[in-house]
């Protein structure tokens, strides 16, 4: 790594990459959920393996652990939808 022609961007992408994955881990998600990988923009072939081979990882692992099924149809947003109104805002 470090040969980006973004200078150092990936490797700053590499330490954010690590950090998620330890907070994933950490809230019980699996640092496996995310993968962070090194190719060229014509790395098609390469691309294309590495999303299947991540798509079958997510699979095998199956959904979210934390995903609750108790929750209200709203998407889980305990307001019924609604999203109170910032300071100062009409409501």
């Amino acid at each position: 790594m470090g040969d980006c022609h973004f200078l150092e961007g990936n490797l700053r992408a590499k330490e954010r990459v690590e950090y998620a994955k330890m907070l994933l881990e950490e809230v019980g998600l699996g640092e496996k959920r995310l993968e962070m990988y090194h190719m060229g923009a014509s790395d098609a072939p390469v691309w294309v393996e590495k999303v299947v081979e991540f798509t079958e990882r997510i699979r095998a692992m199956g959904p979210n652990p934390l995903k609750r099924n108790d929750l209200p149809p709203s998407g889980g947003n305990i307001l019924g939808g609604r999203i109170p109104a910032e300071a100062g805002e009409e409501q």
